[in-house]
């Protein structure tokens, strides 16, 4: 009702109850609050369980200050009175290993606080090995710091730091299963690591996903990937344009280059380089001349380009791209890759949206390209849903969805990533105690500014945006079981480790955190403060920096990698 209290429905609805419990409290909204409360007796027979720790879907209106304003206020549960309030702190964790949980611990007590967090980490917060592993060596936790400012594969082959990034991760799940790196058998002993035993975890996957299934496949490593991804970002389909676009016009680098080095053609890249040297302007009059010259390969793949190209200006645009597959033998060679039946579907949906195209009146291959890039201009074409089952390889998926999960080895990658304010940039702000806080208008000038209640209501919104990447990073951090590789790739290189040098504490200063603009420079602070921090203190030649005193736990493994960091070999760590 109006002042709070139950209608009478509530309380005839409350009768029917002894006991009501609620999972996953922490991510509650106000609405679903009070009807907790209206059916359960004022909650005195509610029984809630939660982590507010982990509490990542305010995008979804979750209030965590609920669960904190209870969590602070309830007495302990061996000293409240009987019919009070109480709360329980269940410390014991039973899915990882110390080396997990201490370095979740070591992080998270030196970041996070009330000031930039919502809540202070103290050894009541944190965790505890409740379970059982093997006994053995190379579970440490790994820290790799990537400087690709130095690598001339950032700038020979046009490429950028988060294909680089995923190239290096790959190597390294790579090196593990090479090993066998041994992993619980859940009976007490151990087996060899396997593919589906790995996940790779991303605050955003959908930029940056493609990069790491092409890294993984040049390992030779499976994967699987969640769901709902943007359909001309997985390799099959790219593969697939890029052809549409040489039939249309093969004088385009980009798209023909990707064709030969596609599995449909398979050039290496000193093929190419071969090529390219062979004549001046684009590459297809120096792929031509190689033609010319009798090459065999670049004969073979001009003559199937050229019959393509024949046919194109009297077929639709469905009838083409199925022509294109049967030439190529593009759906079978997609099968046969890891995967392969998801591939198989993204291709036979790309051919129904060309169909679709066509069934509109519309004609033509440059019009279906020209319809291509404002599907991909207005935010790409969403995956089929495909048939949900657990498939053998390397799991690739957002922090939100692994919430739930565990793995054995998980690498948290992207840590590089800027915070987005976006949100942030709105013409009017809004926040659920604070109110609105407009942009106000000087109607001389026609000029815009923040007023002070925007300037408010931003600052208590980017506190909570920070404190919700913090609880992603600890959600992170604990899907793992038995070791956790975190990758960071530097926007700056060594000018990103000395603009935090002079600011390293244990705890860390929640106006640094603020000032921070990734989640991996949360990490760096750290990591700088760690005796294994020395790699990183020596590339920035401040082996002198003072570290200050704390309890670090379990070593880690600490690396930066300088220079040509995509062609290094990263060999397992020694056991």
């Amino acid at each position: 009702q109006a002042d709070g209290s139950p209608t009478e429905l509530a309380r005839q609805v409350s009768q029917r109850y002894q006991e009501i419990m609620v999972d996953e409290y922490q991510d509650t909204n106000e609405v679903q609050d009070c009807i907790f409360r209206a059916i359960s007796r004022a909650g005195r027979n509610l029984f809630t369980v939660g982590d507010v720790k982990q509490s990542i879907y305010r995008f979804r209106l979750a209030d965590p200050t609920i669960f904190l304003g209870k969590y602070r206020q309830f007495a302990d549960a061996a000293k409240g009175a009987e019919g009070q309030p109480r709360r329980m702190v269940l410390s014991r964790n039973f899915r990882s290993r110390g080396e997990v949980l201490e370095a979740t611990n070591f992080v998270f007590s030196d970041i996070m606080s009330q000031e930039m967090g919502e809540m202070d980490y103290t050894d009541q917060e944190a965790l505890y090995p409740g379970g059982t592993f093997p006994p053995g060596e190379g579970y440490e936790t790994e820290y790799h710091v990537l400087d690709f400012t130095q690598d001339p594969a950032l700038t020979e082959e046009k490429q950028n730091r988060s294909y680089l990034e995923a190239k290096f991760v790959a190597r390294r799940i790579a090196a593990l299963l090479a090993e066998g790196f041994p992993v619980s058998d859940g009976q007490g002993g151990t087996r060899p690591l396997r593919p589906e035993d790995v996940a790779i975890l991303l605050r955003s996957p959908g930029p940056v996903r493609h990069y790491y299934t092409l890294a993984l496949e040049e390992q030779g490593v499976g994967w699987s990937a969640e769901e709902g991804g943007d359909l001309f970002q997985t390799t099959e389909v790219s593969v697939a344009l890029s052809w549409l676009q040489i039939i249309d016009n093969p004088r385009q680098d980009i798209p023909l280059l990707a064709v030969l080095r596609s599995p449909l053609v398979g050039f290496s890249g000193d093929r190419l380089a071969e090529i390219r040297a062979l004549a001046q302007g684009d590459f297809y009059t120096a792929l031509t001349e190689a033609g010319a010259r009798g090459w065999p390969d670049c004969a073979a793949f001009l003559d199937q380009l050229a019959a393509l190209r024949f046919g194109a200006g009297e077929q639709s645009s469905h009838q083409l791209l199925w022509d294109l597959y049967r030439r190529t033998d593009m759906l079978e060679v997609f099968a046969a890759m890891p995967g392969g039946e998801k591939r198989r579907e993204n291709l036979l949906a790309f051919y129904q949206l060309a169909r679709r195209f066509e069934g509109t009146g519309h004609k033509g291959l440059f019009g279906f390209l020209l319809h291509l890039d404002r599907v991909q201009d207005s935010g790409g074409l969403r995956q089929p849903p495909g048939t949900p089952k657990e498939e053998a390889g390397v799991k690739i998926l957002s922090i939100h969805r692994s919430k739930g999960l565990e793995y054995p080895v998980v690498f948290l990658c992207g840590l590089g990533r800027r915070f987005n304010y976006a949100d942030l940039q709105k013409p009017v702000l809004f926040h659920p105690k604070l109110g609105l806080g407009p942009k106000g208008l000087d109607r001389e000038t026609m000029v815009t500014f923040s007023t002070l209640a925007r300037t408010g209501v931003a600052l208590a919104l980017k506190k909570e945006l920070l404190a919700e990447e913090m609880r992603l990073l600890y959600v992170a951090m604990t899907r793992a079981k038995e070791k956790l590789i975190l990758t960071h790739s530097l926007s700056y290189g060594v000018a990103d480790l000395k603009s935090l040098a002079e600011s390293v504490s244990v705890p860390a200063d929640p106006r640094v955190l603020a000032g921070c603009t990734s989640v991996g420079q949360w990490i760096l602070l750290t990591a700088l403060a760690r005796p294994e921090g020395e790699a990183l203190r020596r590339a920035m030649d401040r082996e002198d920096l003072l570290l200050p005193p704390a309890s670090f736990g379990p070593p880690w493994k600490i690396a930066y990698h300088g220079g040509a960091v995509s062609q290094e070999v990263v060999r397992p760590a020694a056991r």
